[in-house]
């Protein structure tokens, strides 16, 4: 299946329209096209975001009052057409147009704020680290220098006054590259054990800051405030230690990410 029949098929997955076989096929897509899988992540979100708002709607103190205030509005119309005045809308379609249009209106106002932010700092915040963790797959020989990753690891204790550990678990240090992730220099250090890989950044805290809007969760392990953001795509957990921010990744949700601890401070 290529992008174009996976997003094709994407509204039918998404209002439950869609047949088994062609639910698992998309499913194969997104797990491989990054591209088509965030496109579904947005779409998915939105729709259940306008739908929670739709159900909400008779709850809700504040469209209360506005439904209020049409009615309202609506018997001022009704008391002029019985005084003579005419309106070129038919009576029985003037108050579920009115209704719907401002319900409408409330959900596109608020979703449009809602998601603006929210893609916005998922792009800004978590996807070019995502794809720098994503990449690492396709590009494991720049890491596996061995002089290079001794270099590295130098400059980790001197530069970020962090030490490594070559074994975290059953996780063994692969190496590491230097690169520039959202225009801030990070060394980043990738761990494997079998076909798992966990990437981890190390990023000097006065050129990065660590996010706490709606999609990062705070944790405490250990005594220690770690910040969480979990989406399919990736999950990433934040955290400060002296002037530097840790940052380790993994596609593989079933992975304690939280306790993976890959090295500590030697201030």
């Amino acid at each position: 299946m290529n992008c174009q029949e996976a997003l094709d098929l994407l509204y039918d997955i998404i209002d439950k329209e869609a047949s088994e076989v062609d639910v698992q096929e998309v499913q194969e897509h997104l797990d491989k096209c990054r591209d088509c899988f965030g496109r579904y992540q947005v779409e998915q979100s939105i729709q259940e975001f306008i739908q929670s708002k739709l159900k909400q709607a008779d709850s809700t103190p504040k469209l209360d009052t506005l439904k209020s205030r049409i009615l309202a509005g609506l018997d001022e119309i009704d008391q002029e057409e019985s005084t003579g005045g005419e309106s070129s809308v038919p009576r029985p379609f003037r108050l579920p147009t009115i209704v719907l249009v401002a319900a409408a209106s409330i959900v596109i106002l608020l979703g449009a704020a809602f998601w603006g932010s929210k893609i916005y700092t998922h792009q800004k915040y978590f996807i070019p680290l995502e794809q720098a963790h994503w990449a690492v797959s396709s590009q494991l020989a720049s890491y596996e220098n061995n002089a290079q990753t001794e270099a590295l690891l130098a400059d980790a204790d001197r530069n970020y006054k962090y030490n490594l550990n070559r074994n975290v678990g059953d996780f063994v240090l692969l190496g590491g590259i230097s690169e520039t992730v959202m225009g801030v220099p990070m060394e980043h250090f990738v761990y494997s054990h079998d076909t798992d890989i966990i990437s981890v950044f190390l990023a000097p805290a006065s050129k990065f800051t660590i996010p706490t809007d709606g999609e990062i969760q705070v944790i405490t392990r250990s005594n220690t405030k770690l910040f969480d953001h979990n989406c399919r795509g990736c999950r990433l957990i934040f955290q400060k230690i002296g002037q530097t921010i840790v940052i380790t990744a993994t596609t593989n949700h079933s992975l304690d990410l939280p306790d993976f601890i890959p090295g500590r401070s030697v201030i």
